[in-house]
């Protein structure tokens, strides 16, 4: 019988070990979902803007980037889902697969795209009026995404659950999260150079743009989904092997 004993407290240690030994165990699963699903995106919008790109913002220059804007939104929904899938399925014990994690992603797509676009309404009002409240509902909601796809409950109640779950973990949480952040901006900051230098993006400034944000995005994805899992063994004593799969 699986154990049920409580963690004592949130440990970073543990959900970054989790997190990239998801990684590290279905490492052409996870680089595979990310490069199609924000790679090839990213890399379409950039190179169309390479290509009719000059100074300022030209007609076609702001079409590319609203359609690669768009294109990344959808493949972002589908992304999170399908990495929240692989990483709490390995986590379990279960060997995820490519057809059923991308299949959930697109399933899921509609309900996605509803929970990004009330996240990023409230999170950049938040940022709007004090800054601080941005950052404590980018904190609070930080699971609410692995909170609809394990548990499918409603998208508004997702927050509720998400809030729920990050209380009293909160401060280690927007640690965990800032470190994250302050990495992926160190390793964005060498192609910002490039387009500051060039003041138009070029091939390889794209090209280092699309590498950092699919691993970026792939490893900050797959630790809220570990978050998610080092929350609900601290607060309701289900260790990964005791959360009921609905991927089956």
């Amino acid at each position: 019988m699986a154990s049920t004993a409580i963690a004592e407290t949130f440990d970073m240690g543990r959900v970054l070990s989790r997190a990239f030994g998801a990684i590290g165990r279905n490492a052409a699963l996870f680089i595979g979902l990310a490069a199609i699903l924000s790679g090839i995106p990213q890399l379409i919008a950039g190179l169309w803007r390479v290509d009719v790109g000059g100074p300022g913002f030209a007609g076609p220059s702001v079409i590319a980037a609203v359609v690669g804007g768009l294109l990344a939104w959808v493949g972002s929904a589908v992304l999170q889902v399908a990495i929240t899938r692989a990483t709490i399925s390995d986590l379990v014990g279960e060997r995820p697969g490519f057809a059923g994690c991308l299949k959930a992603g697109f399933a899921m797509l509609l309900p996605m795209i509803g929970l990004t676009i009330l996240m990023g309404l409230g999170i950049g009002l938040g940022f709007m009026l004090l800054f601080v409240p941005g950052v404590m509902l980018y904190v609070a909601w930080s699971v609410a995404v692995p909170a609809y796809v394990q548990e499918r409950v409603g998208v508004v109640e997702s927050f509720g659950r998400s809030r729920a779950l990050t209380k009293g973990s909160r401060w280690k949480i927007f640690g965990l999260l800032l470190v994250c952040w302050i990495v992926i901006l160190v390793l964005q900051a060498p192609a910002g150079l490039l387009n500051a230098a060039a003041q138009t993006p070029t091939t390889l400034s794209v090209l280092i743009t699309t590498a950092v944000g699919v691993v970026t995005t792939m490893v900050l994805c797959t630790v809220q989904a570990a978050i998610y899992v080092e929350l609900r063994d601290v607060k309701e004593g289900a260790a990964p092997s005791d959360l009921e799969t609905i991927f089956a």
